[in-house]
């Protein structure tokens, strides 16, 4: 059989090439897996549940009578804090003013002012609040004394607008 051509790998051979391919490929998909990046919706949930911490740490903090520092941010259903500037941020989930001005404040809760607790009040279901600050849009800031009383109201803006409008 002249024409025909075996082409013949020893086993030990084979087997050889056989482990250093998958060492390889296991060695390619162990480097790639440890330099993967999470993805954004990934890092947006572990930075909300970051913010939850630290809404829940600065409520136990309110309720033991500390000093907020700085001032706090918090959905809320319009229970003011005493002794501290009260706004209420009529606030819906559907609205993309409201979603943007949401994030500009997390994004800055360390420049909200010492003193200052921002309320998100649900604009959907806070039918009575709507009614008494005479609110009739979503995005609306109100703020009020101590007894609740209405100080100043304006629509829009972000936490520096917001803090520039304090009285």
């Amino acid at each position: 059989m002249m024409g025909d051509h075996h082409f013949y790998i020893p086993m030990k051979i084979y087997v050889i090439i056989t482990v250093i391919v998958a060492a390889l490929a296991f060695g390619a998909y162990s480097y790639r897996s440890s330099y993967d990046i999470p993805s954004k919706n990934e890092m947006v949930k572990e930075a909300e549940g970051i913010m939850k911490k630290v809404d829940e740490a600065k409520d136990v903090a309110i309720e033991k009578g500390a000093a907020m520092i700085p001032g706090t941010y918090k959905v809320s259903e319009g229970e003011l804090v005493p002794g501290k500037k009260n706004l209420l941020y009529f606030f819906a989930s559907w609205c993309p003013t409201c979603r943007a001005a949401d994030a500009n404040i997390k994004a800055n809760l360390v420049r909200v002012p010492s003193g200052l607790v921002i309320h998100q009040i649900d604009y959907d279901t806070a039918t009575d609040l709507k009614k008494k600050y005479g609110v009739t849009y979503q995005h609306t800031f109100v703020q009020v004394d101590e007894k609740g009383e209405m100080i100043t109201k304006w629509s829009g803006g972000d936490l520096a607008a917001i803090v520039a409008k304090l009285k």
